[in-house]
């Protein structure tokens, strides 16, 4: 009995032993993760760097103590969490690099300190010591330079260059004078000058990038202005989750920003994943008029030539910016072929890309500012954009995209082209078939061309499936007839047929005839006579008016006596240009960018419209009364009905106000209007 109580108390002591070990473990292990985490946490550097202050024999962690060059950044490891700081005012002449990731919760940010303007990383840099060899007629020619510079600047003001292949273009004035040329056969540079080249001061880009990331993760550029690269401003190449925010980029650059992919081990491709692109200005701020030259082969191959480059990607978004004045695409979507009509160019797509609530525009060159879809992407949604004062059509190939919301508007011919390329939307089949895009419940306005336009000359592949509904086409075809929607004859191997096009409103105020299809001329009530013609599906598209509030204010809201108004089909979109829900309560989709919204309290009431924006709001926004309401109070609340904001008002019929809600969180609210007989509702978000 007494060696069974041993053993019961030797085995009870174990037990207590072995919990005891196993919980002090725990413990301690619990411990050592949270004095890491802390210590994470606590060693998360902020480096500063000055070009005008600094040394790079510091330490770098404070204000006072800075490095002075990119150099030392490039030479330097960053652990998750760290920023690099640049200080507002000063400018680097040299590029920037980076190898270390950040990690999701903690990536590494590159923003700025100090006051006054953005810090800038400039790679254009003067060449003041070429050698120069006269050729006569005022042209001189180097061969030290051995790649083409895009741009070049002489005494600090960016010359003319032109046209590939035509060097013969050299100090003609076309109105613009054309004064340099780099042939890439014989790496050869050519200036026109009535004096040696070195009486003068020569910039260009002496870097392909002025920032370039390659193959990293959780990276976030903040308030950052980029100048310079002969061949990219800013190159994203195999990376996830890097945002670029804030930032200026692309002057005096070939390509404002590409995010692509590269080669691993030479066989497969690593896409760049989850890239934002948010609140950026990319304009290339090249301006030159050089539209007298004509329509002249190659006359339009000049210039910087991206302003967004799509170029194996996944899951990317541009939104809230501005692009401009890019010489080919201001945005170009694109995954090429082998070839034309080629196959897949290895595991290269675009794909799950979001572009919204951009302006895009080129009013300064004679070609180009489209957007463009080619080869193989799919899945992309392109909507809430203001695409104006573009010189050639946006190209929506490749298939499965989704184009939804935008204003299409005075989108011109080029006279750099002898057919016509002013057309709103344009699908042409080029390198693969086009099929499948969903492009609806956009506005095309006052366009020289169509505002829609499928091409029979199809090389490449079919154009079919595609659905173009609840589209209102105004005023287009100014320069063609008043011709808005055209799908022309089959001309090559391949065919557009099986298309759907319904429930649009084609109008013109010159004319009735406003379709050209197959040859045929019509206006848009015959034009759903054409059903089944070629497979294609045609059908309750309107000729009338679509009666916008104020055209001559931009406000296409649309009266409460439009046509428009319960004349749509159901759609994939699930909020208008408003982010207002569509359609709008016990109603049928309205056709056009807007859904008709009726007064809350007071439905019969027609005279109600209350236009506001932008919305989704960053800081401030604007209202605009178009009703015949005076309105005295404003008040916002929050989801749970807590009231966040109020204001006194003295908003009138025709007057507009503005305010400041910069202090609110992020999210969504309600903004409610009261005037002495009515109460207006809108939801509104705050970026």
């Amino acid at each position: 009995m007494s060696i069974q109580v041993k053993l019961n108390t030797k085995s009870l002591l174990q037990s207590k032993l072995l919990n005891f070990d196993k919980t002090t473990m725990l413990k301690r292990v619990c411990f050592s993760i949270a004095l890491l985490l802390v210590v994470n946490s606590v060693f998360a550097t902020d480096y500063y760097i000055s070009s005008s202050a600094g040394n790079d024999n510091n330490d770098g962690t404070s204000v006072n103590t800075p490095w002075q060059t990119l150099a030392k950044i490039k030479q330097s490891s960053f652990s998750a969490g760290d920023k690099i700081l640049l200080k507002k005012g000063d400018v680097w002449y040299e590029n920037f690099k980076i190898y270390s990731s950040g990690t999701v919760d903690k990536p590494i940010i590159i923003s700025s300190y100090g006051t006054g303007n953005k810090p800038i990383i400039n790679v254009v840099k003067s060449f003041n010591t070429i050698n120069w060899v006269n050729l006569g007629n005022n042209i001189w020619s180097t061969s030290d330079i051995p790649y083409n510079p895009k741009r070049l600047l002489k005494d600090d003001i960016e010359i003319l260059d032109a046209a590939k292949n035509r060097e013969q273009e050299l100090g003609t004035n076309i109105p613009d004078l054309v004064e340099w040329y780099y042939d890439n056969l014989t790496k050869t540079l050519k200036i026109y000058t009535v004096d040696s080249p070195l009486n003068h001061d020569i910039k260009f880009s002496s870097k392909p990038y002025a920032i370039v990331l390659s193959n990293l993760k959780d990276i976030v550029i903040d308030g950052i202005e980029f100048i310079g690269g002969y061949a990219i401003s800013v190159a994203f190449s195999s990376c996830t989750r890097i945002t670029i925010k804030n930032s200026k980029i692309g002057e005096f650059a070939n390509y404002g920003i590409q995010m692509g992919a590269y080669k691993v081990n030479g066989v497969n491709f690593q896409l760049s994943d989850s890239i934002t692109i948010d609140n950026c200005i990319i304009d290339s701020k090249y301006t030159f008029d050089y539209s007298l030259v004509g329509a002249v082969s190659g006359a339009s191959n000049r210039g910087p030539r991206e302003g967004v480059l799509f170029r194996g990607t996944l899951n990317c978004v541009l939104r809230n910016s501005l692009v401009k004045n890019y010489c080919h695409a201001n945005i170009n979507i694109f995954a090429p072929a082998t070839k034309r009509g080629g196959t897949q160019l290895d595991e290269r797509v675009v794909k799950n890309s979001k572009i919204y609530n951009n302006v895009i525009t080129s009013p300064d060159i004679a070609y180009g500012g489209r957007v463009a879809i080619d080869g193989f992407c799919f899945n992309n949604e392109i909507y809430n954009n203001l695409l104006i004062d573009i010189s050639v059509q946006n190209q929506f190939n490749g298939y499965e995209n989704h184009i939804h919301h935008n204003i299409f508007k005075r989108i011109k011919n080029s006279p750099l082209k002898s057919y016509a390329t002013g057309n709103a939307v344009g699908l042409q089949g080029y390198y693969i078939a086009t099929y499948g895009n969903i492009i609806e419940n956009n506005l095309m306005i006052d366009c020289e061309s169509a505002g829609y336009f499928i091409s029979g000359n199809n090389s490449y592949g079919d154009v079919t499936k595609n659905i173009f509904r609840n589209n209102i086409i105004y005023n287009c075809g100014t320069v063609d007839n008043n011709i808005g929607l055209r799908v022309n004859k089959d001309s090559n191997t391949y065919s557009n047929s099986g298309n759907i096009i319904q429930n649009n409103v084609v109008y013109n105020d010159s004319s009735d005839q406003t379709v050209y299809f197959y040859g045929k001329v019509k206006n848009s009530i015959n034009f759903n006579y054409e059903n089944n013609t070629n497979k294609y599906k045609i059908n309750a598209n309107i000729a009338d008016n679509p009666l916008f509030i104020d055209i001559a204010k931009g406000d296409y809201h649309l009266q409460s006596n439009s046509p428009c108004i319960n004349a749509g089909i159901i759609i994939l979109a699930t909020t208008d240009r408003d982010e207002n829900t569509i359609p709008f309560s016990s109603t049928l989709p309205d056709i056009g960018v807007y859904e008709f919204q009726n007064v809350l309290n007071n439905p019969e009431e027609s005279l109600l419209e209350i236009h506001i924006y932008p919305n989704p709001i960053q800081k401030t926004f604007r209202i605009h009364n178009y009703s015949n309401e005076n309105f005295k109070s404003l008040t916002i609340f929050d989801i749970v009905g807590k009231e966040v904001f109020s204001n006194y008002l003295d908003l009138k019929s025709n007057n507009y106000a503005e305010l400041d809600i910069s202090n609110l969180q992020q999210g969504i609210y309600m903004l409610i209007l009261k005037s002495d007989t009515n109460t207006y509702i809108k939801k509104i978000i705050k970026k």
